[in-house]
């Protein structure tokens, strides 16, 4: 069944106080209480469960984890505060150590928090239909959510889908140190860091405050991260949500320090125009760095789509953004994917409007061997084959790709209007 929420009606429940505060302890909870129960055995793990609507405080211990799992039923709204929670089940591929599946959660952060799920799960699930809010109690509370594995490929997001429910619903962070990653340490890395699993949507991302880093990555020597930092999953056939920044120091990464960077910083994953564009990315506020990066190749923009990929619609106004499809360290390698815009294999730029802001976006690489070494993509604009339609009203704007192929250029050469601002537009050759 789905659930509709709004983010408003779930903020002004408990505005109110109208719900007395009920407190688990996750380390150790007891036989259950009001409007929550205990699962599982005493000699493995529990599941403490949210059955009511409500107002919770979830604690755990400052330095101290465990296996135990959190689950909100369907259909719940509930206002739940996480003080120094520690979960990590990555041991286990198919362990999520936070679910929140058709449910509407505002989460404020207490402390230190670490949610680890194991590979077929996102961190913290919020899974189409359901709804997320997070704020802070105080200056320093953090989150960290990871979709994990040790030896084998990483499906889920940090934040959002995972191998069961790939898009992700609607995830709102308006306060706290927040971090979110698909990592796998020996393989590839599918899902996004905040938004869809391997085959999901990022659904509805808006990120309003706080200090927010957002990763998809691989690290072992020929492996490959596909899915976007922000943004939709690996493979999703259509476009990669909603994406809206409006303050907050934001950094957005797809990167494969051994391997090959296939998903945007922000916007798609891998997988095509019309299959997995960028999608609608509106940042007008903050500080934000979306990066693609790899040792290898990088086909992804840095805010954009991922490789094969539209840029979708970009708007960016009012904020200091910069955005990068680099390439470092191997004897050569080339990025293919646009600054801003699209990404390899044809990526066109999508439709792309900068009304003010500094605006920072390049197409680079940083090889030995720096003769055979090529960037095809624009600093604004398409990726390797692509072409763009920018408009560009205001702002600070520099984009540049250096070591680019002849038939390339800084800024696309199609549909390009330029009014008054102050621009950069460089291309060594």
């Amino acid at each position: 069944m789905k659930h509709i929420f709004s983010v408003a009606l779930l903020l002004a429940m408990f505005s109110a106080g109208a719900f007395a505060q009920v407190t688990i302890n996750v380390m150790n909870p007891n036989n259950g209480g009001s409007g929550w129960t205990r699962s599982g055995s005493k000699n493995g793990s529990y599941t403490v469960t949210i059955t009511a609507s409500g107002d919770y405080k979830i604690t755990g211990h400052a330095t101290d984890s465990t296996t135990n799992r959190i689950v909100v039923k369907s259909g719940i709204t509930a206002n739940i505060t996480l003080s120094n929670v520690k979960i990590n089940v990555s041991g286990t591929d198919d362990a999520c150590a936070f679910d929140m599946t058709g449910a509407a959660v505002s989460l404020t952060l207490e402390g230190t928090n670490v949610l680890v799920s194991g590979g077929a799960c996102a961190g913290l699930k919020v899974p189409y239909g359901a709804m997320l809010v997070i704020t802070e109690a105080s200056n320093g509370s953090s989150l960290r959510a990871e979709c994990s594995a040790a030896s084998s490929i990483t499906y889920g997001a940090g934040i959002g889908g995972d191998a069961t429910n790939k898009s992700a619903g609607s995830i709102t962070i308006n306060g706290g140190t927040v971090t979110a990653k698909c990592s796998s340490a020996r393989s590839d890395a599918y899902g996004a860091g905040i938004g869809g699993s391997s085959g999901g949507s990022g659904g509805k991302i808006t990120i309003s405050g706080g200090t927010v880093a957002a990763t998809c990555s691989a690290a072992n020597k020929g492996c490959s991260a596909y899915g976007a930092g922000i943004g939709s999953g690996y493979n999703y056939t259509g476009a990669a949500g909603s994406i809206t920044i409006k303050d907050g120091i934001v950094s957005a990464t797809c990167s494969a320090s051994n391997g090959a960077a296939y998903g945007a910083g922000i916007g798609g994953g891998f997988n095509g125009s019309g299959n997995g564009r960028g999608g609608t990315i509106d940042v007008s506020g903050g500080t934000v760095t979306a990066i693609c990066s790899a040792y290898t190749y990088a086909y992804g923009a840095g805010i954009g789509g991922g490789d094969r990929s539209s840029g979708g619609t970009i708007d960016v106004s009012g904020a200091s953004v910069t955005a990068t499809c680099s390439v470092y360290g191997a004897a050569y390698g080339s990025a293919y994917g646009a600054g801003i815009g699209g990404g390899g294999a044809g990526g066109g730029s999508g439709k792309i409007t900068i009304s003010s802001g500094t605006v920072a976006a390049t197409c680079s690489v940083a090889c030995v061997d720096y003769n055979n070494s090529y960037a095809f993509g624009a600093g604004i604009g398409g990726g390797d084959g692509g072409s763009g339609n920018i408009t560009i009203k205001g702002g600070i704007v520099s984009a540049t790709c250096p070591r680019q192929l002849k038939r390339f250029a800084s800024l696309s050469s199609a549909a390009i209007s330029v009014s008054s601002l102050s621009i950069l537009f460089r291309s060594e050759r």
